[in-house]
């Protein structure tokens, strides 16, 4: 005996698929996030193991003691883990600028270098620190910030100019959105 299923019920299963599917990639994003986290403290010349990083943290968060001595304690804790997530939230910034970018282009493959940012952030630098541009008051990075938004404002603008049109905003991974540049909605 077969079943018929309706098309609000495959709707409906399809939809729980999907958070499903989600729920299970950010899970497992996070596990490995914490296993490179506790990887990367284990580094260096002081000799950590996985388990002692684990048991420092626990610790310090009040879910158990470790046999660490203050010294190691103070490399993992105080050292090492502060750098580790530091490095871990910038490159988490650097993915979400570069998916805005992307989707704000509708275009897979833009990033700063191919759009001109890094260069336009260059020459911002480049004319604070040799033409004394600003009398002090702009920093090195102030001048590669206003560079690089100075950049990027005249690629859009030359884009419009010259006939690129947009057909309406791109969210990668969205089931309403194929940002191919072989699609139709992409760029007309």
């Amino acid at each position: 005996m077969t079943t018929v299923l309706r098309s609000s019920e495959v709707r409906l299963l399809r939809v729980a698929v999907g958070a499903l599917r989600t729920v299970a990639g950010l899970g497992a994003g996070l596990a490995v996030l914490a296993t490179s986290v506790a990887v990367s403290v284990t580094l260096g010349p002081a000799d950590i193991k996985v388990g002692e990083v684990w048991s420092a943290v626990a610790a310090h968060l009040g879910w158990g003691t470790t046999e660490l001595t203050p010294i190691r304690d103070g490399i993992v804790w105080n050292l090492r883990m502060p750098r580790t997530l530091l490095a871990a939230v910038c490159g988490a910034g650097l993915a979400v600028c570069g998916a805005v970018m992307q989707s704000l282009l509708r275009n897979p493959l833009a990033d700063p270098f191919v759009l001109g940012v890094s260069s336009g952030a260059s020459t911002g630098a480049v004319v604070v620190v040799v033409l004394g541009a600003g009398g002090g008051v702009v920093s090195l990075s102030g001048g590669a910030f206003v560079g690089a938004v100075g950049s990027f404002a005249l690629v859009l603008l030359l884009s419009h100019t010259l006939g690129g049109r947009r057909t309406g905003w791109c969210c990668p991974g969205s089931p309403r959105c194929n940002c191919s540049p072989l699609s139709p909605r992409s760029w007309s």
